[in-house]
C-alpha cells in the first residue's frame, strides 16, 4: 500500500499543489538553496563587521621601493623584516568561529555545494585550523570544475606544511585540467624578470615542461625538506586566486586582476589593518578606506639567475640572491625566519670511479646557530633533482663537515643548516662538474686551511678548514689538493700562481691615475719530492699580506713528465688591512 500511495501522490498533476508549495522531489533543492543563502548572508555580515573591527595601524606605503600594481601600492619592505603582522582582535576571532559554525550547518544541508565548502576551507585556514580545512577539502565535489577539489585539498595541505602531500594533490588537479588551464597554472613567467623571464617566454607552453622542472628544482628552498615548498606555494596561490575568481565578493579589498597579480607574486595577506588617519568618510569627496594586507615575513626570492637556469652545474652560490631588493616575487618559508648566508667550502675529490663531495660549514660567528645543535644536510642531485644523495646529521654544531660518495657525474650540491632553537636556517649551493681527466691526470678542488703544518691526508686537513674564501687580516692560508693519475716514479712539476681578478673601484682608479702600483701576478714552481702514487697529496702555505685588498685567483697546475697537465683554481678574498 505504501508503494502504491507514493506512486499515486507522485503522479498527481502539478496543478494539485497550491502556488508556492514545494514538491517532495524539489525539497532537497530548496533546502540546499536556503542553506546557501544563509551562508552567503553570514559571510557578508562577517566581512562587513571585520572591516569595522580591523586594528588601526599606520600604513607603511610611500617608500621609494613601492610598486604600483593596478589600484594598489605594494610596499615590499626588507627581505629580513621580522616585524610580526598586527594581532587579530579577539572580536574578529569570535566572529569567524561563529561564521564557521554557520557554514558547517549549511554544508550539512548542502554537502555538494562547492561555494560553501570552499568558504569552510578558507575561513578555517584563516583561523589557523588547518586540520578542519583539510577535512572539509576531502569531502569536496564539484561537477563544474572536476579538478577543483584536488586543488582545494592541495591548498589545505600546503598551509599545514605537508608540502609533499600538497604537491601530489596539485599534480592530480593539473592532470585533470584542460590544456589551456594547465598552461596558465604552470606559467611561471610572472615570477621572473630579465633574462630568466625571456628564457621561459621564448618557448611555447607545450615545450616548457623540462625547463619548468629544472627551474623548480633550482628554486626549491631546501632540498633536504620533503617536497618542493616553493612550487607548492605557487600552486596554492593559484588556488587562492581561482577561489576568489569564482566568488570575488568575499575579498576584503575587492578582488580584481591587480590583487590577483599581487597574490601570485608575493602572497595572500595573513592579517589586515586600517589606517584611519588617511581615510575619508562617505560624506567627503573621494571617499576611501585605507586598508593594508600584511603578508607573512621574512620573505625571500629563491629563484636562480638565468645563467644557472641554463647551466645549473656551473652555478655558484652567487647565482641566488634571496635578499635582493625590488624582487619580482618572494616567499616566506616557515623554516627560514630568517634565512642566513652560510660560510662554507664545497669541494670534490676522486675515490676510484666515484666522487667524494665534501661540504663544510662554519656558522660559529652567528648566535642563531652557535647555541643549540640543529639539523644539517648535504644533498647532491642531478637530472633536475631526481634521486638525490644525502648526508645528514640531526645534531650538527655551528661548525662541521659532511661527505657524500657519489657516481662521477654532474651535480648541484646544497648545504643546509637549521637552528636547533629557532626557525632560522642557512644554506649554500654550488654546481659540480664530473671529472674529465686530461690524459689520465686530474687535480681535485682546492681546500683552504688555517696556516700550519702540511696535511698528509684529507682527514688531517678537515679540522683546519677555514670558514670560506674570505681570509682574515693575517693574510696567510694553507692550500690542500689531491692529484690523480700519476705514474710511478715520475714526480710531477707543480706551479702555483696568484693573480688579482677583482678590486674596489677606488683601488682601480688609483692604479689608473698612477697613484698605486698595479699588482703583479705571483708564480712559484717546483718539482715535488713526494713519491708518485695513483693519488698524491699536495699542500703549500701562501703569505698574501703584501697583496692589496680584493679577490685573488689561486691556480695550481700539475704537469706530468710526459706533458699532461691539469689545473685547479680557487678564489680568495683579501680585506682591507
Amino acid at each position: 500500500m505504501r508503494v502504491a500511495l507514493v506512486a499515486a501522490v507522485l503522479a498527481l498533476p502539478l496543478r494539485a499543489h497550491a502556488q508556492g508549495d514545494v514538491t517532495p522531489a524539489d525539497r532537497p533543492m530548496a533546502v540546499e538553496a536556503a542553506a546557501k543563502r544563509s551562508a552567503e548572508r553570514a559571510t557578508r555580515s562577517f566581512e562587513q563587521r571585520r572591516l569595522r573591527l580591523l586594528p588601526d595601524v599606520p600604513s607603511s606605503v610611500g617608500g621609494s621601493g613601492d610598486i604600483i600594481i593596478g589600484r594598489y601600492r605594494y610596499a615590499a619592505g626588507e627581505a629580513d623584516d621580522l616585524t610580526p603582522p598586527p594581532a587579530e582582535p579577539p572580536e574578529i576571532v569570535g566572529l569567524r568561529q561563529s561564521l564557521l559554525r554557520t557554514l558547517d550547518s549549511a554544508l550539512r544541508n548542502a554537502p555538494t555545494d562547492p561555494w560553501i565548502r570552499s568558504r569552510v576551507v578558507w575561513y578555517a585556514i584563516e583561523g589557523g585550523d588547518t586540520a578542519r580545512a583539510a577535512s572539509a577539502a576531502r569531502g569536496c565535489q564539484d561537477d563544474e570544475l572536476p579538478w577543483w577539489c584536488d586543488a582545494l585539498l592541495g591548498l589545505a595541505l600546503h598551509v599545514s606544511h605537508d608540502f609533499l602531500g600538497a604537491e601530489r594533490a596539485f599534480d592530480r588537479a593539473l592532470s585533470a585540467m584542460p590544456d589551456s588551464t594547465r598552461c596558465r597554472w604552470t606559467d611561471v613567467s610572472i615570477l621572473l624578470d630579465g633574462d630568466a623571464e625571456r628564457l621561459i617566454e621564448r618557448r611555447p607552453c607545450e615545450d616548457r615542461a623540462a625547463l619548468n622542472a629544472r627551474l623548480w628544482w633550482l628554486a626549491d628552498p631546501f632540498h633536504s625538506v620533503e617536497g618542493n615548498e616553493l612550487r607548492s606555494e605557487h600552486l596554492a596561490r593559484r588556488t587562492f586566486a581561482v577561489l576568489h575568481d569564482r566568488w570575488r565578493a568575499s575579498h576584503p579589498l575587492g578582488w580584481g586582476s591587480d590583487m590577483r597579480e599581487i597574490v601570485l607574486r608575493y602572497a595572500w595577506p595573513v592579517a589586515w589593518s586600517r589606517d584611519r588617519t588617511r581615510e575619508r568618510s562617505p560624506t567627503q569627496a573621494g571617499y576611501f578606506l585605507a586598508i593594508t594586507g600584511h603578508e607573512p615575513n621574512p620573505a625571500y626570492d629563491f629563484f636562480p639567475d638565468a645563467a644557472a637556469l641554463e647551466s645549473p652545474f656551473d652555478a655558484s652560490d652567487a647565482s641566488w640572491r634571496p635578499k635582493r631588493s625590488h624582487a619580482t616575487t618572494h616567499y616566506a618559508h616557515p623554516r627560514a625566519a630568517p634565512l642566513q648566508p652560510l660560510r662554507h667550502q664545497i669541494a670534490r675529490f676522486r675515490r676510484g670511479d666515484s666522487l667524494l663531495i665534501v661540504g663544510a660549514w662554519n656558522a660559529a660567528h652567528d648566535t642563531l646557530f652557535n647555541r643549540t645543535p640543529g639539523r644539517v644536510a648535504l644533498i647532491v642531485s642531478s637530472d633536475d633533482g631526481r634521486a638525490p644523495l644525502e648526508a645528514t646529521s640531526e645534531s650538527g654544531g655551528a661548525r662541521g663537515a659532511l661527505m657524500v660518495l657519489a657516481p662521477n657525474t654532474d651535480y648541484l650540491a646544497s648545504l643546509e643548516l637549521f637552528a636547533g632553537n629557532s626557525r632560522a636556517a642557512a644554506r649554500a649551493r654550488r654546481g659540480l662538474r664530473a671529472w674529465a681527466p686530461t690524459a689520465g691526470l686530474a687535480v681535485s678542488d682546492i681546500l683552504l686551511l688555517e696556516p700550519g703544518e702540511r696535511p698528509r691526508t684529507l682527514a688531517d686537513a678537515m679540522p683546519r678548514l677555514l670558514p670560506d674564501e674570505a681570509l682574515d687580516t693575517d693574510g696567510r692560508v694553507t692550500l690542500y689538493w689531491e692529484v690523480y693519475g700519476l705514474l710511478p716514479e715520475t714526480p710531477p712539476r707543480v706551479t702555483v700562481s696568484v693573480a688579482r681578478v677583482r678590486a674596489s673601484r677606488a683601488r682601480r682608479l688609483a692604479e689608473k691615475l698612477g697613484l698605486r702600483d698595479a699588482p703583479q701576478t705571483v708564480e712559484m714552481q717546483w718539482e715535488t719530492d713526494a713519491v708518485a702514487a695513483p693519488t698524491a697529496v699536495g699542500s703549500v702555505t701562501l703569505d698574501l699580506r703584501d697583496r692589496s685588498s680584493g679577490t685573488w685567483r689561486v691556480s695550481i697546475t700539475v704537469t706530468a713528465p710526459g706533458g699532461a697537465m691539469a689545473t685547479a683554481r680557487r678564489d680568495v678574498i683579501l680585506g682591507s688591512r
